[in-house]
């Protein structure tokens, strides 16, 4: 019984080893930025915006109360952009 608890430890700690490793590979390659998507509708004609618009990203904490980053883009020019 002690050898199988002993084998399933060695186990156990190669695949944490294992793990931990893959984690920190992918930590290290991941990218530090990323792309949305989506489409702005006239809330009025349900058609695509194509006018200049300000875009503003605020980034917070997770409780809400900590602005951790904030950009503006001002006068994006969106017309032929549907």
């Amino acid at each position: 019984m002690a050898e199988k608890k002993s084998v399933f430890l060695k186990f156990a700690g190669l695949l944490t080893l294992g793990l931990m490793l893959q984690a920190d590979s992918f930590a290290a390659t991941s990218s530090q930025t990323f792309t949305y998507t989506g489409r702005l509708l006239s809330t009025e004609t349900g058609e695509a915006v194509e006018t200049l618009v300000d875009f503003k990203l605020t980034i917070y904490d997770p409780s809400g109360q900590c602005l951790l980053y904030e950009e503006q883009q001002l006068q994006v020019d969106l017309t032929g952009s549907s």
